[in-house]
């Protein structure tokens, strides 16, 4: 049912109707009531006029037409007005008044009454049109009459009856039609006798017996005809309702005969079945599960699925996926979809394997207990048996490609990767998520993750989320529309980056606890968690370097919506959070312990450069580690100290910047390509750089005419499948020497939106390329070069020479381009003296147990552990939570000097005195000679107070005002 349509109630059963049914779909009486009040007038010589009133006491609305039954016997003493054989429309609960003009002088003498000339005539009738029965191709009508007389004779009403559908069980139940016999005469009227006709595989019996009773002068009573189910009707039904009628004939000592008629639709009633068993199995995993139901009726029935609250409440792990009405047509099957999420259940309740929840189905169908019209469904689920995992420390990697969680178990003081995508073979999860609406049964709360988002984008890239942690970094007030087509009419969902933000950190969380059930199974069984799920409540959150306390934010409130880390702001900042390259070495720091010294030499003073290239940043960090060596040959003995002394980067280069750099190169070999030539090469250029398609539409200006979004829609489309492209390509190119791009090109937006069509090209055309590593390399050198020069600040701001790194760590995806490592490498080795030995070199796949994809989450997770005890074996300190890890710098010219009092190394915090060469309202901070922090205000200055509270924190002081500084992206 559409929002727009509206509801009525039935008058007799108070099921719910449409406005533009006949008659209840439920009991079968008439939704339209037209009567005549005081129908029957006496009249005489004085009588000119005559007033009735027609009401419709029904609930919509019905027409009326006054007309003459029979023009050849039309009394001449009535004088036919305008209002006859026009249309009176009468809305529900309403009356109108029909005034009848009289000639007295041709009135007949009232002696005249007899069975010939009974002396009551039957002058225009109320033609009742309720409403038009496409099924039956004709009108359903109701005809009423108004009686003049001048003298009394007993009569019959009304004298049709019509029941558009009466449902088979409410006739086995017997059905009542009631008849009114009136005498409106001066004396007494006996009943000779009642004779009942039936048609059709009814029965039909009077409710007493009429025969010689009498009716005294202007009384009446009430007789009922109690219609049931004959013989066969169960059978004559079993294709579709069947007609049937009943006719009674009243005759009368005065000779006269009225008869009445009761026209009959019998069909079976509109039901609501639960046709499968309401038990579900989830062993303890969240799960997609459906009650079918079925109208095993002749009749449509609505149907209203809704939760009702539990009598005792063990926490929302049931919910309804659609909760909107439904119409189930005869015959026609139904699933409502259930979500089972198991980690959903209160504290207090996670040792309960069963629970169980009661589906309340509303309908308007029949139901032998009219006044309600429900059906309720147990549900059962298994959620299985559940703990808390207080022990246990996730460590969580939030990456712009992938997402991955280890946990740190300090009992055991072991480390464990937890599978997130097991349905798509990958450990990672993808950082994606596809708006599916209400459409998909894979869907939670509407969305896809991971693999399955990914592979469902293709359908429509307009409702796929991507680069979420760059924006959250860059733009968190970012909204997201979603287009979702329901019933062929789009839908547009909105949702804001915290809120798609919270939804993947508890996606996150909920596979991470499902993860654990693939460890192996002696340790499951060491710790007594066999067919047992988990809770995590403790994590540490990885992030790039030097970000801004505003996606730390976002960060810590999206862990408590997922249920992590119920603390303070301040606690989780200074406990639950690391930077990516730290973490990256901690992972190191741990398996170097163990690994055999032919396999990793150390020292005792290892003085690590990480160079950690991700999907969207580039982290690097200088850390010196010492007694790792001495651990490693006493094991158990003694601690390892890691000591982060400074670390920069560039939150604008990552794997997702190669793959628009590769991209980019491939639109300029596609403008050479003649078949290509109508092709928007630079639209799609322009689209690359946009990580949703509401941000692309609103660089465009779009609106919605003239098929310009259906246009910017095909465009981001396109350039969406073209990155996807690319990346296949770099990370072929990481492994082989060339790689190939084949594409139709009728795929392909034009230039112009003039044409019919909005794509490029002969239909059938392909443009095939090969792209050689060499080539790839020339194009990426430049960028390559830019991301290598990041380790000279922050080997400068440690304090250290280049000679002094002894072990370089290349961790993150990206860092597998093997151009890239060599650039770095280069870029160090040039700074070196060349006698000093190289540096140990930790490339991916050199240590087979060190994976670049899963360090980070692991160095995370042991941070954690060591911050909440630990075992003691692990001391961190982080000389940039104390000090000033790289300088702060302000442009002079085409200079830039750093700020007096904000070198590298002071202690925090920090403040210095910009001096600015004319008044102006904007200072721009530069770090590691890239511009990192922007302030503004209100009041022209040239001098303006800096504070540095922490990395991320900045604040400028001019006179009473305060400003915080924003982070460049």
């Amino acid at each position: 049912m559409s929002g727009q349509e509206r509801r009525v109630l039935c008058p007799s059963c108070s099921a719910r109707c449409r406005v533009d049914d006949a008659a209840c779909g439920a009991c079968g009486n008439a939704l339209a009531r037209l009567q005549v009040i005081d129908a029957r007038r006496r009249i005489d010589a004085s009588t000119t006029t005559v007033v009735v009133e027609i009401e419709n006491s029904g609930v919509v609305a019905a027409a009326a037409v006054l007309r003459r039954i029979d023009a050849r016997t039309f009394p001449s003493w009535l004088i036919a007005g305008p209002t006859l054989d026009e249309a009176i429309v009468l809305p529900p609960k309403s009356r109108v008044a029909v005034r009848f003009d009289l000639d007295p002088t041709k009135l007949p003498a009232p002696g005249h009454a007899s069975p010939g000339n009974p002396g009551r005539f039957v002058v225009p009738l109320v033609t009742s049109l309720v409403r038009f029965d496409a099924d039956r191709g004709r009108a359903i009508r109701r005809v009423l009459a108004v009686e003049l007389a001048i003298s009394g004779r007993a009569t019959v009403s009304p004298t049709n009856a019509v029941v558009p559908f009466l449902s088979l069980q409410r006739l086995h139940e017997g059905f009542t039609h009631a008849v009114r016999i009136d005498n409106d005469g001066g004396h007494g009227l006996g009943i000779d006798a009642v004779v009942l006709d039936v048609v059709g595989p009814i029965t039909a019996v009077l409710s007493s017996d009429l025969d010689g009773r009498v009716v005294g002068a202007g009384e009446g009573f009430d007789v009922a005809i109690t219609v049931g189910a004959g013989a066969g009707m169960d059978e004559a039904i079993g294709s579709g309702p069947v007609a049937a009628s009943v006719w009674a004939r009243f005759s009368f000592v005065d000779g006269t005969t009225r008869i009445i008629s009761l026209s009959l639709t019998i069909g079976r009633g509109p039901e609501v079945v639960v046709v499968d068993n309401a038990v579900i199995h989830t062993r303890g995993r969240a799960r997609r599960a459906q009650v079918v139901v079925e109208n095993p009726g002749q009749r449509a029935v609505r149907v209203q699925p809704l939760l009702l609250s539990a009598e005792i409440d063990d926490g929302p792990w049931l919910t309804l996926v659609d909760d909107r009405l439904v119409i189930l047509e005869p015959g026609q099957k139904h699933a409502i979809e259930l979500l089972v999420e198991p980690e959903h259940r209160f504290e207090e309740a996670l040792e309960q394997p069963w629970g169980e929840r009661r589906l309340r189905l509303q309908h308007d169908g029949w139901q032998k207990e009219e006044a309600q019209r429900v059906v309720d469904v147990v549900i059962t689920a298994e959620l299985g048996r559940t703990r808390t995992l207080d022990e246990a420390t996730l460590g969580v990697d939030f990456g712009t490609s992938n997402s991955s969680v280890s946990m740190f178990h300090g009992p055991t003081g072991t480390l464990h990767a937890l599978p997130l995508d097991r349905a798509s073979g990958r450990e990672a999860l993808a950082s994606l998520l596809f708006f599916t609406g209400d459409r998909s049964s894979g869907s939670v709360d509407g969305f896809l993750f991971g693999a399955a988002a990914e592979n469902a984008a293709p359908q429509n890239f307009t409702n796929l989320v991507r680069q979420l942690k760059s924006v959250v970094a860059r733009a968190p007030e970012t909204e997201w529309n979603f287009v979702d087509d329901v019933d062929s009419h789009a839908r547009v969902t909105r949702k804001t980056t915290p809120e798609l933000l919270a939804r993947f950190f508890t996606e996150l969380k909920r596979r991470a606890e499902d993860g654990l059930r693939a460890l192996p199974l002696p340790f499951l069984a060491e710790l007594d968690l066999v067919d047992m799920g988990v809770r995590f409540r403790h994590a540490v959150f990885s992030h790039p370097v030097g970000v801004d306390d505003v996606m730390l934010h976002a960060l810590h409130d999206a862990a408590i919506t997922s249920g992590l880390n119920a603390m303070d702001f301040e606690t989780f900042k200074r406990e639950r959070c690391v930077d990516e390259a730290l973490a990256a070495v901690l992972a190191w720091v741990y398996l170097a312990a163990s690994l055999p010294e032919a396999e990793v030499p150390l020292v005792d003073e290892e003085r690590l450069l990480c160079f950690d290239a991700g999907g969207g940043t580039c982290d690097v960090a200088a850390v010196v580690i010492k007694d790792l060596a001495a651990f490693r040959r006493r094991p158990g003995q003694g601690a390892v100290d890691v000591e982060l002394l400074a670390n920069g980067g560039d939150p604008r280069f990552g794997g997702t910047d190669v793959d628009r750099l590769l991209a980019s190169w491939l639109l300029d070999e596609f403008s050479s390509r003649t078949e290509m030539q109508d092709v928007d090469i630079d639209g799609l250029r322009r689209a690359l750089f946009y990580p949703s398609y509401e941000a692309w539409r609103r660089a465009r200006g779009d609106i919605d005419t003239d098929g310009t979004t259906a246009r910017s829609r095909a465009i981001f489309h396109k350039s969406s499948d073209l990155l996807r492209a690319a990346e296949r390509i770099k990370k072929t190119l990481s492994e082989s020497p060339s790689a190939s791009f084949v594409a139709s090109v009728d795929e392909w937006p034009k230039r112009s939106s003039s044409s019919s069509s909005s794509l490029a090209g002969t239909r059938g055309a392909r443009v095939e390329l090969t792209v050689g590593r060499d080539r790839f390399e020339a194009v990426c050198r430049i960028a390559f070069e830019g991301a290598a020069a990041l380790v000279d600040p922050v080997i400068d701001a440690a304090g250290w020479r280049a000679d002094d790194v002894t072990t370089v760590l290349f961790t993150g995806q990206t860092s597998k381009i093997p151009a890239l490592r060599r650039a770095v490498i280069a870029r160090l080795l040039a700074r070196r003296q060349p006698s000093t030995p190289p540096p140990v070199l930790i490339e991916p796949g050199r240590v087979a147990a060190f994976d670049v994809k899963r360090c980070v989450a692991q160095g995370a997770s042991i941070l954690g552990d060591s911050r909440r005890g630990g075992g003691g074996w692990l001391r961190v300190t982080r000389r940039s939570q104390t000090a000033l890890s790289a300088p702060l710098q302000v442009r002079r010219g085409p200079l830039l000097v750093d700020v007096v009092g904000l070198e590298a190394g002071r202690a925090l915090p920090a403040s210095g005195v910009v001096m600015l060469g004319e008044p102006t309202t904007r200072l721009v901070l530069y770090r590691t000679s890239q511009p990192a922090f922007e302030l503004r205000w209100t009041t022209p200055v040239t001098e303006v107070a800096v504070v540095v509270e922490s990395e991320g924190l900045i604040v400028a002081v001019i006179g009473d005002e305060h400003v915080t500084a924003r982070r460049i992206a």
